[in-house]
């Protein structure tokens, strides 16, 4: 059945050919993390250090290109494992298993540095900033959540009963936190828990089968609750990128979005997707289909607009060794597309790119780049995809200048 992304059809999205990749000399790449009201994205490598990547800027209009980029600064520091963007005021948060965090930011001539460097002394899961403010929560693997303001005041502490998995915040100032079995917390700005906003795991009913050595009507076991692996809420994000070197001040942040509640999406291992109001004093509401799929997800992102998520899982059933496939689903629970990789390839990080035309991943030892909008006439996953298929393929050259910028440059291929 034909699908549409972009305005595209798409009968398959088999493959995601790669257009870029940087090798990465030891380690693997940890982490790709986007910022799309810049368009700028920051990669992280598990032996240390960050590159920051921007837009290739044209010279004639000077407008971004859509898909060129160039590298403009590597972060010297310590390794780490995950980053997070304040896209309105410009700033990058990075952390590592042991306790350490830096805030990154920009100073007037484009340079980037750390302006916070702090060691909380217990192992982070993971941050995330406040929506258009400057706090953020840290999660421990231990159940401890910290609300710091910035930059490094601690406004409140708490400790859960259980292992902290993964966090968001909302407009309202309420952080959403994810917790071990798949249960939800919602604290509020002063770190008070709001017990009238429930918000139920997916756990698969127990179902009855006959048992023919008793002769009998057995009850299963009941499933094992099924983890939170991503946990998004969604808020404004500019139709156009402001100018590089025009910085957000409190005066040109965007304002709040209005209108009805964004929904709050919750993506699970087991593969189910929830979609929910996030309502002031009430129980969030399933508002749209949820969909399960037969797969163990072990990373999720959602697209800048809110309109598709990639999941990724790991395919054990090799006997050349597990593949990670992917999954493209809409935010109306269709299944848009496809992709897998070749054997024993690890993904440890996936991201979008603003035009949600492109899809970023890091990998064992480099950080691949690629389209996602590949147009295939067979509907047969396992057969070969015909010679004659033509692949139009957005492809990129380095031209020798100082700072290698990488421009794009169009092809007919074949697959081969």
């Amino acid at each position: 059945m034909n699908t549409f992304l972009d305005g595209k059809v798409i009968k398959e999205m088999r493959y995601i050919r790669q257009v870029h990749d940087r090798e990465v000399k030891k380690g693997h790449v940890a982490f790709v993390e986007p910022n799309y009201n810049r368009a700028l994205f920051a990669i992280g490598y598990s032996a240390g250090n960050i590159d920051i990547i921007k837009p290739w800027i044209t010279a004639n209009d000077r407008s971004i290109s859509d898909g060129a980029y160039e590298f403009e600064q590597t972060l010297k520091c310590e390794p780490m494992i995950g980053a997070a963007w304040n896209e309105y005021h410009q700033k990058l948060i990075s952390w590592g298993e042991t306790g350490i965090y830096k805030v990154w930011a920009v100073d007037d001539k484009g340079l980037w540095h750390s302006i916070v460097n702090m060691n909380i002394h217990d192992s982070i899961s993971m941050i995330c900033w406040g929506k258009y403010d400057y706090g953020y929560a840290i999660l421990s693997p231990r159940g401890f959540i910290r609300v710091m303001s910035f930059p490094n005041k601690v406004e409140w502490i708490k400790q859960l009963p259980k292992k902290a998995t993964c966090c968001d915040s909302t407009l309202e100032a309420h952080l959403i936190v994810g917790v071990e079995g798949g249960e939800v917390i919602v604290f509020d700005v002063d770190g008070n828990e709001r017990k009238n906003i429930k918000i139920p795991c997916p756990i698969d009913p127990q179902l009855e089968y006959f048992d023919p050595e008793t002769h009998t009507m057995q009850t299963q076991e009941p499933s094992k609750p099924p983890e939170i692996i991503s946990i998004q809420y969604f808020t404004f994000v500019p139709k156009e990128h402001k100018p590089l070197d025009v910085p957000y001040t409190a005066e040109n942040v965007p304002a709040p979005p209005k209108g009805p509640p964004r929904p709050l999406i919750i993506v699970y291992s087991n593969g189910k997707i929830q979609f929910l109001k996030n309502t002031e004093d009430t129980e969030p509401v399933l508002y749209k289909p949820d969909q399960a799929y037969n797969v163990k997800a072990t990373l999720a992102k959602w697209s800048a607009s809110g309109k598709s998520v990639v999941m990724v899982w790991k395919d054990e059933r090799w006997d050349v060794g597990s593949q990670m496939r992917g999954l493209f689903v809409s935010n109306e629970g269709r299944e848009l597309g496809v992709f897998h990789l070749a054997p024993s390839i690890e993904i440890y990080g996936i991201s979008w790119h603003a035009t949600e035309r492109y899809l970023q991943l890091a990998m064992d030892n480099k950080f691949q780049y690629g389209r996602i909008d590949y147009t295939f006439e067979d509907d047969d996953l396992d057969d070969s995809v015909d010679d004659q298929n033509l692949l139009l393929v957005e492809g990129f050259q380095k031209h020798v200048k100082k700072r290698g910028v990488l421009r794009k440059a169009w092809g007919l291929l074949t697959n081969t």
